[in-house]
């Protein structure tokens, strides 16, 4: 059985007692089994927060200065049935009522998705000078979330005996048969 590997980027600092709080009742352990990567033992999940320098004061954009890294135990993801970023980061978005991004899985480095509480957007990436992740809101495409889920990793890819693999959505093409006409 493989384990999971999750990463989402918000904007907001996260202090590691509330994210454990928050992965406990998304993944069903106890908050004891939950713990920074430095400490890892036998533990169901370890995690790993790191900021960015981010200087940026745009308020047409979200920048997205904080990272982070999860391992979880395949066993854990299995029972928790959140097997992909965009469940993870639409479990984090209603628990704490704000935005997470997360990478597309396709083969273009600009591309994110946004996720808003229930609420699934493809947006791009601005460059800049900064290390952390500038997003353009103002023409994001909104998707459709259950068919995006389609596109990602589900049980199979935890259950499946044979070796792991790198998943990709091939590009924006593929995406764009989520989005939502407004």
């Amino acid at each position: 059985m493989k384990d999971g590997y999750f990463t989402f980027y918000i904007y907001w600092s996260y202090s590691e007692k509330i994210l454990k709080k928050d992965l406990s009742e998304i993944f069903h352990i106890s908050k004891d089994q939950i713990v920074n990567l430095a400490q890892a033992k036998n533990h169901k999940i370890t995690y790993e927060m790191r900021q960015f320098r981010c200087n940026s004061q745009n308020s047409h954009n979200s920048i997205f200065c904080n990272e982070i890294n999860l391992f979880v135990n395949g066993e854990v993801v299995i029972d928790s049935r959140c097997f992909n970023n965009l469940l993870l980061a639409n479990h984090i978005s209603l628990a704490v009522k704000k935005e997470v991004l997360i990478f597309n899985e396709s083969d273009n480095p600009y591309l994110w998705l946004l996720i808003d509480q229930n609420n699934l957007y493809l947006v791009s990436e601005i460059e800049d000078n900064n290390d952390c992740i500038l997003i353009d809101k103002q023409n994001a495409k909104k998707l459709f979330f259950e068919k995006a889920l389609t596109l990602l990793p589900g049980i199979d890819y935890y259950t499946d005996s044979r070796p792991a693999k790198a998943y990709y959505v091939n590009d924006y093409n593929l995406w764009s048969t989520c989005i939502r006409e407004i």
